[in-house]
């Protein structure tokens, strides 16, 4: 019960509310009492004086600043601060296994046993190979590790129409997260010039009667 509720109760009995203590306490709400002193049920005499304690809500304590720490660093920190840790990777381009932001963050007051999320950088990313990939997979591919596509479309190419046939900068190359990756997209085979085939030449057509045979000498 409340603090309140608890003097009601003491009067109502007769008693006469002695001493009032606090404590911090994770399982009692903040002016609740925790304990009593002689115990509930226990017969005393009339205006006996009863001695409570009363909480004062979960201990409290700050969030420690770990910023660029290493994750065993961050681990006691937050163990001498009575925290608990909950590491998450992170993509970043801060040296890999180093913190990178807390929620809570630092300086913060929470209560004790609170977790307290830790990134943790998994160090800076190499830009993926998307060289022969259609142009949509090649996109979600730089976009998945943290970069930034920028199409162009190249019409003197023989590769299929959407394959991505050039990208800069190259691949496996260590880059900043948010980068732009430009990818040449082949808009496709370039369709072969159509000749016009001239018509043959008619074969000429004989006008008129046959010649007639020459006549042998008359007789």
């Amino acid at each position: 019960m409340s603090e309140q509720q608890a003097r009601t109760a003491i009067g109502d009995a007769g008693l006469t509310v002695g001493t009032i203590d606090t404590a911090y306490d994770a399982n009692v709400a903040p002016n609740h009492v925790i304990s009593q002193d002689p115990a509930a049920d226990t017969y005393v005499d009339k205006q006996t004086s009863v001695d409570i304690t009363v909480s004062r809500g979960a201990h409290p304590t700050k969030v420690p600043y770990l910023l660029g720490q290493t994750r065993a660093q961050a681990q006691t920190a937050l163990d001498d601060a009575h925290l608990k840790a909950v590491f998450k990777p992170v993509k970043s381009d801060q040296t890999k296994g180093t913190v990178v932001s807390t929620n809570p963050t630092a300086g913060a007051q929470v209560a004790r046993d609170s977790e307290v999320i830790v990134e943790i950088s998994k160090g800076p990313q190499k830009i993926p190979n998307v060289v022969g990939l259609q142009q949509a997979q090649a996109e979600q591919t730089l976009r998945d590790a943290g970069f930034v596509p920028v199409p162009v479309t190249s019409s003197t190419s023989d590769a299929p129409a959407g394959q991505v046939i050039q990208q800069v900068p190259g691949a496996n190359q260590p880059a900043q997260q948010g980068t732009q990756v430009t990818i040449v997209v082949s808009s496709g085979p370039s369709s072969p010039a159509t000749s016009s085939t001239p018509a043959s030449p008619s074969s000429p057509t004989s006008s008129g009667a046959s010649s007639a045979p020459s006549k042998g000498p008359q007789p």
